[in-house]
């Protein structure tokens, strides 16, 4: 094994950085003559092909990539591979390189004295990535939600683990996130409860960083978030309750 469980451990914290990696550890390990892979290619082609589509598909790493098939014919399972790895690479080197133009030009706001933006800790930053990990994968279940619904929120939420940053312009993503999720309050669904619970927890450490911005305290939970518990039905009116 090329990678220790150690380091797939650390993987979700930088995705994208993560996927380069393995990308080019592995891609700088092959034969130089592509024409006759041996089986130690196989080996560690299939090892960074399960690393960085179980990335894609848990949406920690929001690139697109058609899924080659693995049939245990080592020519051409290692051509599939290598192309693979190679398109992943660059995609997550495009999202890298947007990643740190977007990180420059909150540094040339803050030199500029312009307005600053949304700030988060470390540990508030690797809770909300976990949760929206931990969402993603609980809505990956057909039992989840309804289908759009389900796509609709696991793409948000592939969205929002791209932009995550320390430091961050605005909190659109994260409210419209949180809007569109107020509906599955309204579903008859066994993991609703806690699906609410997470996106509760996430509001409230968006709430923190905009109170911080203001200036005013941060602490407990995010006010006006009864919306994240599921609805009750309307207590009966007065003549309900005589007919009753």
């Amino acid at each position: 094994m090329l990678f220790s469980n150690e380091y797939l451990a650390r993987l979700k914290d930088n995705p994208i950085e993560g996927c380069q990696q393995v990308c080019a550890t592995t891609l700088g390990r092959l034969s130089t003559d592509t024409d006759h892979w041996t089986p130690a290619d196989h080996r560690m082609l299939c090892e960074a092909f399960a690393i960085v589509s179980t990335l894609v598909e848990s949406g920690l790493l929001p690139i697109q990539l058609p899924t080659p098939e693995v049939r245990g014919r080592t020519m051409d399972d290692c051509t599939a591979l290598n192309h693979y790895l190679t398109q992943a690479r660059r995609l997550s080197g495009e999202l890298q390189t947007r990643q740190h133009l977007t990180d420059l030009k909150a540094d040339m706001r803050a030199a500029m004295a312009l307005r600053d933006g949304y700030r988060f800790n470390a540990t508030e930053l690797k809770r909300l990535r976990d949760l929206a990990f931990q969402l993603h994968s609980a809505l990956s279940t057909p039992q989840a939600t309804v289908e759009p619904l389900r796509r609709q929120l696991r793409d948000q939420l592939q969205a929002l683990v791209a932009s995550l940053r320390p430091v961050m312009p605005h909190l659109h993503i994260f409210w419209q996130l949180l809007g569109e999720a107020r509906l599955l309050g309204t579903l008859k669904d066994e993991k609703a409860p806690q699906l609410l619970g997470w996106l509760g927890e996430m509001s409230d450490i968006v709430w923190h960083a905009q109170a911080r911005m203001q200036g005013l305290p941060a602490v407990g939970h995010a006010p006006a978030m009864d919306f994240m518990q599921a609805p009750q039905p309307p207590a009966p009116s007065e003549p309900a309750r005589r007919l009753a």
